[in-house]
């Protein structure tokens, strides 16, 4: 093999041996060690062609028209919605428009004593469009600088005066089945459906918060305007009626928690970003775009925002307020709070440095 062939085949062959050794690894084999074995055998024998078989050309287009084929095939597989998922992402939420009034039917509202020992509810709640006021930005990161995992909550007026305002949580998820974690390498390939959560913002916010480790979350309030709100709530209807309908795959590069929410964002929707595929710094994206609270640098409004330490053990009641009150973004916090979070210490200096940069 000359010089120029070699160089083609590690710039553009190589990259989609390898994918295609992964796929026949967990598509073609289901992860056995029969599945590895011919994975390793495919990739020795293309490479041994190529480097030995003259002329350099034919092993080439072979190997081409093996590819081509394979994508075909591996494109033809299709998602399903009768597996034997965990817990948690057993049954998918779906809603009702009518006028401004919406129902979204299986809101999660889970009980996590552990990560393994969960007691899944589900309930249907009502909302009205016109009642909608607020958007806010959840992000929980497991300690990468680049990578971590946004909610979308949203905010609407209370069901009854003085009452606690109503929110539903959105996460868009890979749909692991019973017994599996989270893995970046078998979510390039077709092993797991998508799933939009849609759940009560403490059923998000516990999970993470009591029961899985060293996870920070972080909660801002977005500043876009009404329409844009309103807009983007509709999309996530339009999405878990979707998925409810005709499931998807979900992949960890092309569809997963933020790509695939930019996917389904079809008006005002923000210029892609490189912080959308590299998710630990789409807080700070947001904020050089202007749509977080700009009354402190970013790394104090970080700070300033991380709910990590007050969300665990909270009491139901209250509980959007407790989590809120005295952060940047959130000065007009409305509705019951427990006793204990009224006028605490840790509230007032929060506010300190907001009202000095102001």
């Amino acid at each position: 093999m000359n010089l120029a062939a070699g160089l083609v085949f590690v710039l553009f062959g190589l990259p989609s041996l390898i994918w295609m050794a992964g796929a026949i690894f967990f598509d073609v084999g289901r992860k056995t060690e029969l599945g590895r074995a011919a994975a390793v055998l495919w990739v020795l024998a293309v490479i041994a062609k190529v480097i030995f078989w003259e002329p350099t050309w034919q092993p080439v287009l072979a190997y081409a028209v093996i590819f081509v084929g394979f994508l075909a095939w591996w494109f033809s597989l299709k998602p399903r919605a009768d597996r034997q998922w965990r817990d948690d992402l057993m049954i998918p939420a779906s809603a009702d428009v009518d006028q401004d009034t919406v129902t979204v039917r299986n809101v999660r509202h889970s009980i996590y004593r552990s990560l393994e020992d969960v007691t899944p509810r589900y309930s249907d709640r009502t909302y009205r469009l016109s009642g909608l006021r607020a958007m806010d930005l959840l992000v929980s990161n497991w300690g990468s600088t680049l990578m971590s995992h946004p909610f979308a909550i949203f905010e609407f007026e209370p069901s009854e005066p003085g009452g606690e305002p109503q929110r539903i949580g959105f996460s868009l998820e890979v749909r692991n089945l019973k017994g599996e974690g989270f893995s970046l390498f078998r979510n390039l390939y077709r092993q797991n459906e998508l799933y939009c959560a849609a759940a009560d913002e403490r059923d998000l916010i516990r999970r993470r918060a009591e029961h899985e480790g060293e996870r920070q979350l972080y909660l801002y309030r977005l500043k876009i305007q009404p329409e844009t709100m309103r807009i983007r709530f509709l999309e996530y209807i339009s999405l878990i009626n979707d998925l409810a309908a005709e499931p998807r795959w979900y992949n960890a590069i092309t569809t997963n928690c933020t790509t695939g929410v930019f996917r389904i964002y079809t008006e005002n929707r923000p210029k892609l970003d490189w912080r959308v595929l590299a998710n630990g710094k789409l807080d700070e994206y947001l904020y050089q775009i202007g749509a977080l609270d700009q009354s402190l640098p970013f790394d104090e409004l970080k700070e300033a925002c991380r709910i990590s330490e007050v969300a665990p053990g909270l009491p139901d009641e209250g509980y959007g307020c407790a989590i809120r009150i005295g952060r940047p973004g959130f000065e007009a916090v409305t509705g019951p709070c427990p006793p204990e979070t009224t006028g605490r210490e840790t509230a007032e200096t929060m506010t300190e440095p907001a009202a000095e940069s102001g």
